[in-house]
């Protein structure tokens, strides 16, 4: 059963109330309005006059971990947004990077300042895929990190969605990764049988496919 901070709740809990109770777990996921009945908070989650000014996280200090030394790994879509800030931290975190996108002019000065190699293409390119797991593996030895970042959203309704705009998404966001993986896993089946170690694969996703 649920666990609650002061006991069980005097009615039932709305689907509604929950949803902004889990929305209020993580400042990042958005601010939801407080709980009409702080009675039913669960055990995780506290009333702000419960919060200290030390329990929130210090965003100006980052610590390094190293936690990522020595491993390889490629990212997609690695030029811009949340594909470079994965990019950085990876290097940060001491990970030796491949990383691929479709600029090339941005790639190339991003990897020079990370320290990382780069290859321009766009990830449905037939090929692709096997072609930079197979550079990640040449340049580093082997690869421990897949992330598939690379993807695009079409704002529009179905009314306004054309066939060649959806082909387009589904290309980007459904085939691609099926293909990175596809690659990546081979090479770390491989991997797990000569030495033991596989690899994880991360796939960046959106509320947009809802």
């Amino acid at each position: 059963g649920n666990k609650f901070v002061d006991g069980p709740p005097s009615r039932t809990m709305t689907t509604k109330t929950k949803r902004e109770s889990i929305h209020r777990s993580d400042g990042h996921m958005g601010r939801g309005k407080e709980p009409k009945q702080p009675g039913c908070l669960p055990l995780n989650i506290r009333r702000r006059s419960q919060y200290s000014p030390s329990d929130e996280p210090n965003h100006t200090e980052e610590t390094m971990t190293d936690r990522l030394s020595g491993k390889a790994a490629l990212i997609t879509g690695a030029t811009s947004g949340i594909g470079l800030a994965i990019a950085e931290r990876f290097a940060a975190e001491g990970a030796r990077l491949l990383l691929t996108g479709r600029n090339a002019a941005e790639g190339e000065k991003i990897a020079k300042r990370l320290g990382a190699h780069f290859i321009a293409g766009d990830v449905t390119e037939r090929g692709l895929a096997d072609r930079l797991v197979d550079e990640t593996v040449k340049h580093h030895g082997r690869i421990d990190v897949l992330v598939n970042n690379a993807g695009i959203v079409h704002r529009g309704t179905a009314l306004e969605t054309s066939d060649d705009d959806f082909a387009r998404v589904m290309a980007v966001n459904v085939e691609a990764v099926f293909r990175f993986s596809r690659a990546a896993v081979k090479r770390m089946i491989a991997q797990f049988e000569q030495e033991g170690r596989g690899g994880a694969i991360v796939n960046i996703a959106s509320d947009w496919a809802f």
